[in-house]
């Protein structure tokens, strides 16, 4: 066979199956966002609590992420942070600061 049978070509161009490939699904859009230093582990905690929690239904709890310790970066104020996925379900909403106190805050 020839290199032109085969599909390979000499130089460059696009290929098939060539290309970036993405983390959250075949043809899934990316953005390109520029992020202060500082906060890109809290940034890589809400991605990782988000792809975590992507599968909740209605009939699932809220989702509350491990707490992530930080500090303010203007006051340099001791804090933690905690992500919360709340799925909608059809009737009584529970607010969120409700489930953070009943869950992760009196321990």
């Amino acid at each position: 066979m020839t290199e032109k049978q085969q599909g390979v070509k000499g130089k460059g161009g696009a290929g098939r199956g060539q290309g970036r490939h993405h983390k959250f699904g075949k043809g899934a859009s990316t953005k390109v966002m520029r992020i202060p230093e500082a906060y890109v582990e809290e940034v890589e905690a809400l991605l990782a609590h988000l792809e975590a929690t992507k599968e909740l239904a209605r009939h699932h709890d809220p989702a509350l992420s491990d707490p992530l310790f930080m500090r303010s970066r203007s006051q340099d104020n001791a804090q933690w942070l905690y992500f919360i996925t709340q799925p909608l379900k059809m009737g009584k909403q529970t607010p969120y600061i409700e489930i953070a106190t009943s869950t992760h805050l009196e321990e």
